[in-house]
């Protein structure tokens, strides 16, 4: 894991139209894809607790650079794509409900990634977007190798 960079964030315009595009991208996938993001959230107790202490240094970097109201929109742009992948399916188990948080957890983080991924060291934001890499252009995913500490599209 790496540190916030101290260097400004550009735009946020730029930032949120990239989480809007994600959004759009997450729209094409179905419940049963949502599920296997949940399972391979869940999988592995060392990703999750990768992701958790990542996730952390993403919430520092949302406060320290004023994305406080855009992080709010990422959330919702989120939280309503999953609600119009979801709401046909009347009935949930609770391992289901938990792999849909899962998938939620991550699919948040991966937005908020986007918004702030020019506050974040390269690795961090390619930990936080891996469960939805393949819905990304690889441009917009670094290499886990990149130890640059800002990266453009």
């Amino acid at each position: 894991m790496s540190h916030v960079s101290l260097a400004a964030c550009p735009d946020p315009t730029l930032a949120i139209a990239r989480v809007g595009a994600f959004a759009e991208r997450l729209t094409i996938l179905t419940v049963d894809e949502w599920l296997e993001v949940g399972r391979r959230e869940i999988a592995d107790p060392h990703t999750v607790s990768q992701r958790v202490a990542t996730r952390a240094m993403l919430d520092a970097a949302i406060a320290a650079h004023g994305l406080a109201i855009a992080a709010w929109h990422a959330r919702d742009v989120v939280e309503t794509t999953i609600c119009l992948a979801t709401n046909a399916s009347p009935c949930w188990t609770t391992h289901e409900r938990r792999l849909m948080t899962a998938a939620h957890v991550a699919a948040e983080s991966a937005a908020l990634a986007l918004l702030a991924r020019d506050a974040l060291a390269p690795a961090d934001v390619a930990t936080l977007l891996a469960p939805f890499e393949h819905l990304l252009a690889r441009a917009e995913v670094p290499p886990l190798g990149v130890h640059r500490e800002r990266w453009t599209v």
